[in-house]
């Protein structure tokens, strides 16, 4: 809620809905990858550094669970 309050744009996708958003657009998905914001970058959160382990645990094991259990992660969609 501190994003949305801050940014106030922030939209919620799955990684389909979104996906599926950018094919109704025309757009050709060329590629896509989870970017992990709370485990690549420094924290002074202790939320993002007590999960930093659970989430590239449950990432390891699924990465799709994990992002939509855990969150921590932004999806970058390469389209043409």
């Amino acid at each position: 809620m501190r994003d949305r309050q801050r940014f106030g744009h922030i939209h919620y996708f799955t990684k389909e809905t979104a996906l599926q958003l950018l094919r109704d657009l025309d757009y050709n998905i060329i590629d896509w990858f989870y970017t992990a914001v709370a485990l690549d970058l420094p924290s002074a959160n202790l939320k993002n550094v007590v999960m930093r382990i659970p989430r590239r645990l449950l990432y390891s094991i699924n990465m799709d669970v994990a992002v939509r259990l855990q969150g921590g992660y932004r999806l970058l969609i390469l389209t043409k």
